[in-house]
Parts: C-alpha cells; structure tokens; sequence
C-alpha cells in the first residue's frame, strides 16, 4: 500500500513537472512571435558596432551573433550578406578581418 501511495506521489509531481515546462515552452514561443529576431545584416551591423573600432573575423561574426541572439547564422548567409553589404559600401574588408564603415 506504501509502495502505491508513493507511486501515485510521483505521477502528481511528474505531472506537475510537465505542466510546468508546457506553460514555459508556450511563454518562449509567445516571446518569440512578440520580438523575432532582425534580420542577419542587422545582427552583423550589430557586432561590428560593439567590436570597433576593432573589427572581426567571420567565424568572430557568427560566435557575436550566437552569443547576443542565441541563433546560428549559417557560413553562407553570413558571406553573402556580408558581400552584399560591402557592395552597398557598409562594411569593409583587411585580410579576414571586418569592419563597420561609419553611418
């Protein structure tokens, strides 16, 4: 009888457990629609800015973006809208190195 009142214990907290990570998960999601993310060239903006006058490499662009958005940029979108944004004279290049071009 002990043995079942302890299992019947457990599925009340078990289940509780899982409620509680539900409301979480349906906050996050909420959150999400509220604020989504900018897009990839204002994230790179974004690092650049922090970083200058100091400039980054790219594999510092995609760590930067990781770590302030908790998203990853994939190595393609990051190169092509880093070329798209040197065309458009916002950013420029030293060797591997980037850096933001003033407003």
């Amino acid at each position: 009888m002990r043995l079942a009142r302890l299992l019947e214990s457990l599925e009340r907290q078990h289940l509780a457990t899982v409620m509680l990570l539900q409301g979480c998960l349906e906050e996050v999601k909420a959150a999400a629609v509220e604020d989504p993310l900018p897009p990839a060239r204002e994230m790179i903006i974004q690092a650049l800015q922090y970083a200058a006058p100091h400039g980054l490499s790219r594999s510092d662009i995609l760590a930067a973006i990781r770590r302030d958005y908790g998203v990853e940029v994939s190595a393609n979108t990051l190169t092509g809208t880093l070329s798209r944004m040197h065309a458009a004279n916002l950013v420029r290049r030293v060797g591997q190195t980037w850096f933001i071009r003033a407003r």
